[in-house]
């Protein structure tokens, strides 16, 4: 099967990375079965259809997965990479939160919350390195899902939208090549 192929990729990749790209580890650790009939299109879609996600030779990169896209018709959630990097963010701010858990409501540990939280999506966000971002985009809100009764109970509501970076899934090339061709400018 090709579940440990991709498993070890995405424990390999970052989660906001496509698990569909060359990484050369399939046919560096793992014995794949080549099949005696060249898989098509509709093969590939009956597999996604049916939740297999099945590698395939490709002849410039090797053996990689189709893509990341998962099964799921909902949108916005078709990536793999969504949920991962869903579950990166919210659980690696689980944890810089414990400190706050459970102590007074003060002005200054609800600012403190939401510093760490910026602090820590800034860090993705990486403006003054653009080669280590890892997400577009983020805002926090405080106050758009806090009522008084839940201040009273103790519940402080943060909305995180954070907009992720899309894979390069398919480059377009549109070219015109031949002797009528006419060049709009020389390079």
């Amino acid at each position: 099967g090709a579940d440990a192929p991709l498993a070890t990729i995405c424990s390999v990749l970052p989660p906001e990375e496509n698990p569909g790209q060359s990484t050369g580890l399939i046919e560096n650790f793992f014995a794949i079965e080549t099949q005696t009939t060249p898989l098509t299109i509709l093969n590939y879609t009956s597999l996604k259809a049916n939740g297999i996600c099945a590698p395939r030779r490709d002849t410039t990169a090797g053996m990689v997965f189709q893509s990341g896209i998962t099964a799921s018709l909902t949108a916005g959630k078709t990536t793999q990479a969504r949920r991962k990097m869903a579950d990166f963010i919210q659980d690696s701010l689980a944890q810089a939160l414990v400190p706050y858990c459970k102590k007074l409501a003060t002005g200054t540990r609800r600012d403190a919350i939401r510093a760490t939280i910026e602090q820590f999506l800034t860090e993705l966000q990486s403006n003054g390195n653009p080669d280590a971002q890892r997400i577009d985009s983020f805002s926090v809100d405080e106050n758009a899902g806090q009522t008084p009764e839940l201040t009273a109970r103790g519940i402080f509501v943060y909305q995180i939208l954070v907009r992720t970076l899309s894979s390069l899934d398919a480059l377009v090339l549109s070219t015109q090549i031949g002797e009528g061709v006419v060049a709009i400018s020389e390079a």
